[in-house]
């Protein structure tokens, strides 16, 4: 099957895991949503991102990192409401006779992985957007804003991009199925992206439950709504699609009699391909 693959690399990178505060924690490889964001961005033209994001189609993502280290920094707040409530004047901002940033301001540890590298496999039926991301990668004219994965401090390096067909498992060397230190998203088997054309479902079902890794709710596509809190006041927020999914990393296991899963290999990087299912619900 033909994929589109795109590599990146960045020195620094934080993916935020949703519902972490004083302790920001970061998933090892973007969610869905981020490397979308990012394929928008390389498109540049509205038209052609509305094509992209029209259709379903299949991403699948994997990546690796060297160490993580943990940065010290703090939040501020310019609210005058904030700054207020924080020290009870308009004309102070002193707590405990130690001067602090107007508004107030909160210690936070954010996760930060250090030599990150992402691999992107792509799937779209309109072979334009495809033609357009191997055009656009390296025409920096043609992007919204710089390459970044995540906070848009971490830019990111384009290292290649080309069209790439993948091998069913059967016909390549086991080598793939070796632990190397890669994360990937595994998506359950209602979510993945034709599965029927590339494996078994009985046999990705039962990889799917013996595989180790974390369940998640991994965002994709979202819509912009308004919603109201108790006091009438309404704002804007990001109204995210999820694809449930496990977070793994570690050899792929035996399933049906001791026989290795048949899935899709890039025969080049020696990985499995898992491709997930996006599209608007």
């Amino acid at each position: 099957m033909e994929y589109l693959r795109l590599c990146f690399k960045a020195p620094t990178a934080h993916y935020r895991i949703p519902f972490t505060y004083k302790v920001r924690h970061s998933y090892p490889i973007p969610p869905y949503s981020t490397v979308i964001g990012l394929l928008c961005n390389i498109l540049g033209e509205e038209g052609t991102i509305a094509c992209f994001l029209g259709q379903p189609f299949g991403l699948y993502i994997v990546g690796r990192y060297q160490t993580l280290t943990r940065e010290y920094t703090w939040l501020r707040n310019l609210e005058p409401k904030s700054h207020y409530k924080r020290f009870l004047s308009k004309d102070s901002r002193h707590s405990g006779q130690v001067a602090e940033h107007p508004g107030g301001q909160s210690p936070v540890v954010l996760d930060v992985l250090n030599e990150v590298e992402t691999t992107v496999y792509l799937a779209h039926p309109d072979c334009d957007v495809l033609a357009r991301l191997q055009e656009n990668l390296f025409r920096p004219g043609r992007w919204i804003n710089h390459l970044h994965l995540g906070r848009a401090e971490d830019w990111v390096v384009p290292e290649g991009v080309g069209c790439i067909t993948l091998f069913p498992s059967s016909e390549v060397d086991p080598a793939w199925t070796v632990d190397r230190g890669y994360y990937f998203w595994l998506p359950h088997p209602e979510e993945t992206w034709e599965l029927g054309e590339w494996g078994d479902r009985q046999e990705y079902t039962e990889l799917f439950g013996k595989i180790m890794g974390s369940p998640q709710l991994v965002c994709t596509l979202y819509r912009k709504v308004k919603v109201r809190n108790e006091k009438g006041k309404s704002w804007g927020i990001r109204n995210f699609n999820h694809v449930r999914a496990k977070l793994c990393r570690g050899q792929i296991p035996l399933v049906q009699f001791g026989s290795l899963p048949r899935v899709m290999v890039d025969p080049e990087f020696m990985l499995p391909v898992f491709p997930a299912h996006i599209a608007w619900r």
